[in-house]
This record gives structure tokens, C-alpha cells and sequence, in this order.
């Protein structure tokens, strides 16, 4: 019997397929650098969507495994909708990475738990934020090899910031703050400023 609106309906096993092929991307990644790379899932929410979720230490691994992710589920024309984040930071660059693809793709971002450093990158630079529960997002400034300030790295890091509209206080809060520290932002820092 056919369907009335005229759309095709994709075979159950394709979307089935597509999921498998995921399930072992991310598995892979976690295998690559066993104890320092987040653990990255895919997961249907109750309404269908495809969740992406990134917990524990984000590596420049997860960030191409993600990379891959968003990637594959575009080209099988069932994109990541939403980017679940419980993660206590990682790699600067990795971070700016995936934060990237989330400001450029448009994904909306949900924090459990905690996110704090380059996760906190992925988290503001989301057009669609939600903190769920006791969730919290904390900033600092980037660090040098030996654990000291990085100026000229959390400075590119607050002018990518600004550019995906995050809040002056919220970046503010990122340069005035210690590496060894950490400033959580208030629900008003968390939402993003409207271009005029």
C-alpha cells in the first residue's frame, strides 16, 4: 500500500545499518587511546532524534571521531540533532574542533553533568543550549605545557567566542580566570547574544 504524503519511507535496515556503522566508529576512537579518550555513543532520544553523546576527556581522537560521526549521518541524510556533553575539558584544540562543527551545522547542545573547559568551547559556541539538571559549564583560561597561562591561546580562543555570539561576561569570566581555577557561568552567561 502506498503512503499518502507521497515520501518514501527509507527501509527499516538502512537506518538500522547506519547506527551499527556508528556504534563501531565511536568504540574505535575509544580504543585508540584507551583511558584518555571520552567515551562517544549513539543514542535515539524518545522523539526520534539522533543524540550524539561525548563523555569523560575530549582528545584530538574524539574530535575526529566526531568529525566522522557528523559526517556519515549527514551523507545517510540522518543528521546528529542533538550534542550530549558531560565532559571535565581536554585538548584546546580539540575542542575548538568539535565546537566548530557545532556552530557551523547548527546542533543543538545539552549538558549533563558537568562541562568544563574546551568542553565549555562546545558548549557556547552551540546556536541551541540546554543545561539539564544539575548541569554546569565552567571556563578558565588555556594553559601552557607547563601548566601556566596561555595568553595568546585564550585569546583566540575568546575572539572564536565572540564571533558565535557568546556573551562578553562569559568571556570575560574565560580571561580573567586562572588555568588551576575554574568560573562557572550563570544561566544569563550560558545564553548567547542576538546579532543585530
Amino acid at each position: 500500500m502506498r503512503e499518502r504524503s507521497g515520501r518514501q519511507r527509507r527501509p527499516a535496515w538502512r537506518a538500522s545499518r547506519v547506527l551499527a556503522v556508528l556504534v563501531v566508529l565511536a568504540v574505535s576512537s575509544a580504543l585508540a587511546a584507551p583511558g584518555h579518550a571520552a567515551t562517544i555513543g549513539i543514542a535515539g532520544s524518545n522523539k526520534g532524534r539522533l543524540v550524539l553523546a561525548i563523555g569523560g576527556v575530549i582528545t584530538s581522537a574524539d574530535a575526529a571521531a566526531v568529525d566522522s560521526v557528523l559526517q556519515l549521518t549527514r551523507r545517510t541524510h540522518r543528521p546528529v540533532q542533538i550534542l550530549m556533553v558531560d565532559s571535565p575539558g581536554g585538548e584546546f584544540v580539540a575542542g575548538l574542533e568539535i565546537a566548530d562543527q557545532v556552530h557551523r551545522l547548527g546542533i543543538p547542545v545539552r549538558v549533563r553533568g558537568g562541562c568544563f573547559s574546551a568542553c565549555a568551547f562546545v558548549a557556547l559556541a552551540a546556536r541551541k543550549l540546554t543545561v539539564t539538571g544539575g548541569g554546569v559549564v565552567g571556563v578558565h583560561q588555556a594553559y601552557d605545557l607547563h601548566g601556566g597561562p596561555d595568553l595568546e591561546a585564550t585569546l583566540f580562543a575568546a575572539k572564536l567566542l565572540r564571533r558565535y555570539g557568546v556573551r562578553r561576561s562569559a568571556i570575560g569570566k574565560m580571561l580573567d580566570t586562572p588555568p588551576d581555577q575554574l568560573a562557572i557561568l550563570s544561566p544569563s552567561e550560558l545564553r548567547a547574544e542576538r546579532k543585530k
